[in-house]
């Protein structure tokens, strides 16, 4: 009867430090959550990498660029709108042909999740470029609304200053060159990694 007893005494001690760990840790966590605001005016630079196509060939280059968005902060949902614009060195060379995208931008929704520091987004929208297509017979350039869809995370390194690095694929309506000797049908699709940073305000 008394091991029983002494067994329920630590029981009872074991359950109330676990709720007051409990408690502090949660108190602990609401704090830092509380420190931790995404919501506001940013705006940044941004640089990487794409691969694409323009079928049946291949393409590939560099991007670099600037973006500007808002955030609003719903307890650890974030919603925004962002836009971005910059230049790509993103194409394909060879038989005398010629296809190179130049200046491109978007206007995108945004929807993430905050952990403390570090939020994770989704992003999609409406995307510009312009693309330029030479061969033997003359050049000809296009300017095409598309779709942008894609993801990423971002951590805040300050109060103010933010690092990010994000997933966006590409899908820009179709053009045709056929009168300077080029394809019917050019439908540029491409896949940009980049990496940024943006002061918050």
């Amino acid at each position: 009867m008394h091991s029983i007893r002494q067994a329920t005494h630590a029981t009872i001690a074991l359950c109330a430090m676990t709720a007051g760990l409990a408690a502090s840790a949660s108190g602990a966590w609401a704090q830092a959550s509380h420190r931790t605001s995404w919501q506001g005016v940013y705006i940044g630079g941004h640089v990487g990498g794409t691969v694409g196509s323009i079928s049946p060939a291949t393409t590939s280059g560099f991007v670099a660029g600037a973006h500007i968005g808002v955030n609003g902060q719903f307890d650890r949902v974030i919603l925004g709108i962002e836009a971005d614009a910059g230049a790509t060195s993103n194409g394909n060379s060879g038989l005398g042909n010629k296809f190179r995208q130049g200046n491109n931008g978007s206007m995108r929704g945004r929807i993430g999740y905050s952990f403390d520091r570090v939020l994770v987004f989704g992003t999609g929208g409406a995307a510009v470029s312009n693309y330029a297509y030479k061969t033997t017979l003359g050049s000809m350039s296009r300017m095409r609304l598309g779709t942008v869809i894609g993801g990423g995370a971002e951590v805040l390194l300050t109060e103010n200053v933010v690092v990010r690095g994000e997933l966006l694929h590409y899908n820009f309506s179709s053009s045709s060159f056929a009168n300077i000797g080029g394809p019917s049908s050019v439908n540029p699709k491409n896949n940009t990694l980049r990496a940024g940073m943006h002061y918050k305000f």
